[in-house]
């Protein structure tokens, strides 16, 4: 039991990392596409 629980503590923390970097990368796309557009607008 012992040995799963701290599977379990790993999965999570390891977890909360994945979920920042997504996070992060889900941003800075949202911003690279913000960026492009708004190229894409001026050049219009």
């Amino acid at each position: 039991m012992k040995g799963f629980l701290n599977g379990l503590r790993m999965v999570i923390k390891y977890g909360a990392y994945i979920t920042v970097i997504i996070d992060v990368i889900g941003y800075a796309i949202e911003k690279f596409e913000a960026v492009e557009s708004k190229k894409d607008k001026e050049n219009a």
